[in-house]
């Protein structure tokens, strides 16, 4: 955001430096991202007019030039193309400090020269030609000083403004900011017009929830004649090409003010009417700059009776635009809603002044203002105009809630003392309204203050216009006391941990997801919650789960040879709920990451027994939860390879196979994939946040190997609460293998167990252990039909 210096002090009596505001403006919030010097930083610097343009005798490329300088003839050697004779130009005698250094008086080729015409560059100005020299307006007194005709020495302010505060992205901003830190008046520049006849355009706002308010004057028997000087260099200053004062008016009031102003050639709107509505799908528009564009229902037009005349906030159309002819002007002046401008100038990368504006809010409260404004400056450039009154179309209009509070609170909140008399002029100066009159006292937040809604938001302007420097040094504490962490913090920190542990890798995604990922993985799209205003297409919605950022996850892994191993913890938005939890989530697929002793040739398959495993690690310290079968199946999950985490009739989350149709639509090989989910943050409350140790025992553990076959009909869950339940002095019970194939019958698997038992008093004898092996087979046997396989 450019700020010009000089400009400031049309709204403040401003008295600091330019050097002093670039160290004001930072304490204010306002990064200076560099400082430019403009205007006259020069002297000895007068209009000339030439007279005569001669041939110079030693160089073809050089002119020898007659001067008149108000005060005598100066012959000048010239090297500029673009010179001419009555031109004014500005003139440097020797002697003269221009910005590249002081001029000296000199011969060139062999002609002495008496000065030097002048380039922009030459006088560190702008809007010169690149090429050759400064011509002054045909108006311009010969000898007057060129200090005077370029506005003296000025500085041109690169401010980065933060999004929260588009207030600030005018000079009215900056210089309202000034006033309340050096306790300045702000006076407002005029808006004065003489209203001669009503606007007979009709304005009507078919989309209310996009256009909040629609403001529109007409000025007659206008021409496109050029801007006065004063306007042309501010505009320069601010990095805007001048054209014609129909133009530069809405230009200028957009820097001035900050609200971006349209400006229609009347006879160009057809029927007399101007609709502020959506555009329709496939409806085609030519912007000023020469982009044919394909719209759609969620882009915001200003439409005539045929057709849309300007892209919302945006950029007008070409069909509309003012042109040299132009004699009647319809000057909008709008509020639109910030979010459907941002997505129509990010869909088509149309990044304007107005659109930059408009997107982070502007103050609808300024538009009837800013477009009397940008009247009154055409009207004095137009002597024979004829202003309308406005009409003014204001819909929405809707205050924010009064702040109460107490200034006590304000000082203990910071941790000062404020004297009261300052405080109540820092409220007052940045508040629409403040009754201080009791001991609580009401602000009413003005329309341009987007960011002011809280007590905490007032507290922090008092101390930004106050000085933080202002508030003391308190010593810290001799003890500085470490607050444990949260529960949930720490169990996530212990899933995380364990994870690891087990061989997977962490994944850390967006929040968000798009509508393929979402397609690819088997979720409902219409059931996750869609952004309003998304950063792009890939990013549309909020995530129903963690399954489909891991598959995109292991998807990029793949492509470029690595393994899928993965999970993350982090926040999800159940759809249905319309809610935000943490949920924790993995996937596997490949070889194993931690091969078992006894495959030392890593010939051993990923399965179900490894999923249900990991899980059950993250679970072992939890109550309440269980795997059972599933009531519901998910869409991403196999319907013969699921389970559900259940807490009594509450499912927590999913495990098993991922559906061979998902895995197909990721491209992810072949292989069975496997993942499973659950709402960590619900199951938070079973997990034991006390850990109990028991000590180990002193004497040796014995354990043994066994291979039972069992009817596939029978869950594996089944066959472990048979087992745990039959046994006893059981210190641990290990799935190690699961096989189906030959030397098996066809409706059996074969379960291999590592059972180990021990006892924390005395040693176990084999006679012991293998009795304890028997009783296990017959419950087996007896339960299930389990045959021993040999």
């Amino acid at each position: 955001m450019k700020i010009l210096y000089s400009w400031l002090k049309d709204f403040i009596d401003l008295k600091a430096s330019a050097q002093e505001l670039r160290e004001v403006f930072p304490r204010l919030g306002m990064e200076v991202a560099g400082v430019e010097k403009t205007g006259a930083h020069f002297t000895g610097v007068s209009a000339a007019r030439i007279t005569a343009i001669g041939r110079h005798p030693n160089a073809d490329r050089l002119s020898l030039v007659d001067l008149e300088t108000g005060a005598g003839m100066k012959k000048v050697v010239c090297g500029a193309k673009n010179i001419a004779v009555g031109q004014l130009v500005p003139l440097a005698v020797a002697g003269a400090e221009l910005p590249g250094g002081v001029l000296k008086k000199a011969k060139i080729r062999g002609v002495e020269s008496d000065g030097m015409i002048c380039s922009s560059e030459e006088l560190g100005v702008s809007g010169g030609p690149e090429d050759g020299i400064y011509v002054l307006p045909p108006d311009t007194p010969v000898g007057a000083d060129a200090v005077q005709l370029f506005g003296g020495p000025d500085y041109v302010f690169e401010l980065e403004i933060g999004p929260n505060r588009p207030d600030l992205l005018s000079h009215l901003g900056v210089a309202r900011e000034l006033s309340v830190f050096y306790g300045l008046d702000l006076r407002l520049p005029q808006a004065e017009t003489m209203p001669s006849r009503r606007v007979e355009t009709e304005i009507e706002i078919s989309a209310p929830d996009k256009c909040l308010r629609y403001a529109g004057m007409e000025l007659r028997n206008v021409s496109a004649a050029q801007s006065p000087e004063w306007m042309r260099r501010r505009l320069l200053a601010m990095g805007v090409n001048p054209k014609n004062i129909l133009v530069d008016a809405t230009n200028y009031v957009l820097h001035e003010l900050g609200q971006p102003l349209h400006a229609f050639d009347l006879g160009r709107i057809k029927g007399g009417r101007i609709i502020v509505r959506n555009a329709r799908d496939d409806e085609k528009f030519d912007t000023l700059d020469g982009q044919d564009l394909i719209l759609d229902s969620n882009c915001l037009v200003i439409a005539d009776a045929e057709r849309a005349s300007a892209l919302a906030g945006v950029i007008g159309g070409i069909g509309s635009g003012i042109a040299d002819d132009t004699r009647n002007v319809f000057i909008e002046s709008a509020a639109f809603e910030p979010g459907a401008i941002h997505r129509t100038a990010r869909k088509y990368a149309l990044n304007t002044e107005a659109a930059y504006r408009f997107e982070r809010g502007s103050d609808p409260d300024c538009a009837v203002y800013a477009a009397m404004r940008a009247a009154m400056l055409m009207a004095q450039a137009c002597p024979d105009a004829e202003v309308s009154e406005v009409k003014d179309v204001y819909p929405g209009r809707s205050d924010a809630p009064d702040i109460v509070f107490s200034p006590e609170w304000i000082n203990s909140f910071l941790g000062m003392e404020i004297p009261r008399g300052n405080l109540e002029r820092i409220l007052r100066a940045l508040s629409r309204e403040l009754d201080a009159s009791g001991s609580q006292w009401r602000f009413s937040p003005p329309a341009h203050r987007r960011d002011l809604r809280t007590k905490w938001d007032l507290a922090d302007e008092a101390a930004r216009f106050h000085g933080y420097d202002a508030i003391p040094d308190s010593p810290r504490p001799a003890l500085v006391m470490h607050e444990e962490p949260l529960p949930i913090a720490a169990l996530e920190q212990s899933l995380s941990d364990a994870l690891c542990g087990l061989g997977f890798m962490e994944a850390r995604n967006y929040d968000f997801v798009s509508r393929k990922m979402l397609e690819n993985a088997g979720f409902p799209v219409a059931e996750a919650m869609q952004l309003a205003n998304p950063l792009s297409e890939d990013m549309a919605y909020l995530r129903p789960s963690l399954v489909p950022s891991l598959l995109s996850t292991a998807d990029y892994n793949r492509r470029r040879g690595g393994c899928a191993w993965f999970f993350e913890i982090g926040r999800i938005y159940p759809g249905h709920e319309r809610c935000e939890t943490r949920s924790c989530a993995a996937l596997m697929q490949g070889p194993l990451p931690l091969t078992p002793f006894w495959d030392a040739a890593g010939k051993s398959e990923l399965g179900f027994h490894h999923l249900k495993g990991a899980l059950s690690a993250l679970l072992r310290d939890a109550s309440g939860l269980e795997l059972a079968p599933c009531a519901a199946l998910p869409s991403w999950l196999h319907p013969k390879l699921c389970m559900e985490v259940r807490r009594g009739r509450e499912t927590l989350g999913y495990l098993g196979r991922v559906h061979p149709s998902v895995v197909s639509k990721w491209g992810l090989k072949d292989e069975p994939l496997w993942a499973f989910e659950f709402l960590f943050e619900t199951a938070a409350e079973s997990f034991s946040s006390a850990r109990k140790f028991r000590p180990a025992s002193q004497f040796p553990s014995a354990w043994r190997d066994i291979s039972v076959v069992v009817p596939r009909r029978h869950a594996y869950a089944e066959v472990e609460a048979e087992l745990r339940k039959s046994v006893s002095s059981l210190e641990t019970l290990e799935l190690v293998d699961l096989y189906e194939g030959k030397g098996v019958p066809e409706d059996g698997r074969s379960l291999s167990f590592r059972l180990t038992f021990c006892l924390p008093d005395r040693t176990l004898s084999d006679s012991e252990v293998d009795a304890q092996i028997k009783k296990a087979l017959d419950a087996l046997s007896e339960r299930f039909g389990a045959v021993l396989r040999g």
